[in-house]
């Protein structure tokens, strides 16, 4: 169910709207906002562990460098945990409305 089909292609020039594309295109973009949040977050996790560590080595960076590591134990994992299930939650309201219309279309009616 990849929006890369002909029949995907062809509906995203659709000027009547009587197909939608958006059910095609919702696991591919939470797909792609997975991989990138995931992505920030190793580089932030690692970034703040870094700093950390490096902040012990300076005169009277003790307290900077705990705050750093705390930093990258605690509230990195938290946002990223937090944005996920936002998507989440966003992209299966968007996928819900988009199958609300789709069900209450006149030409799917069966009586």
């Amino acid at each position: 169910m990849l929006p890369i089909t002909p029949a995907g292609a062809i509906s995203l020039f659709d000027l009547k709207f009587t197909q939608f594309v958006t059910l095609r295109m919702i696991p591919v973009l939470y797909t792609i906002s997975l991989v990138v949040v995931s992505i920030l977050g190793v580089v932030y996790f690692f970034g703040a562990l870094i700093a950390g560590f490096a902040a012990f080595g300076e005169e009277d960076g003790g307290p900077v460098g705990v705050l750093l590591i705390l930093t990258a134990l605690v509230v990195v994992p938290l946002f990223w945990l937090i944005y996920v299930v936002f998507a989440r939650v966003i992209f299966e309201f968007f996928l819900s409305i988009v199958r609300i219309a789709d069900n209450t279309d006149p030409r799917h009616r069966r009586f």
